[in-house]
C-alpha cells in the first residue's frame, strides 16, 4: 500500500518539470511539464489528486533550481 508520495520540481522561470515516486520508489510520473502559471498548478493539483487515494498520508515536495 502506498502511503507517501514523493514529488521533485525543477524550477525554471517559465516551466517546471516534475517527477513523481512512491514509497517504494516506483514512478508513478517519469516527466510531467507545466507552464508557472495558474493552469500549470491547477494541472498539478489534478495530476496529484489523481494519484492521491484513501492510503496516501503525505506527499513530499523537493524543489530545485539550476
Amino acid at each position: 500500500m502506498i502511503t507517501l508520495l514523493f514529488v521533485g520540481i525543477d524550477v525554471a522561470k517559465y516551466k517546471h518539470d516534475i517527477a513523481i515516486l512512491d514509497d517504494a520508489g516506483d514512478v508513478l510520473r517519469f516527466y510531467l511539464r507545466i507552464k508557472n502559471n495558474q493552469q500549470g498548478f491547477k494541472l498539478l493539483h489534478q495530476t496529484l489528486e489523481k494519484l492521491c487515494h484513501a492510503g496516501i498520508e503525505e506527499i513530499f515536495i523537493a524543489m530545485i533550481r539550476h
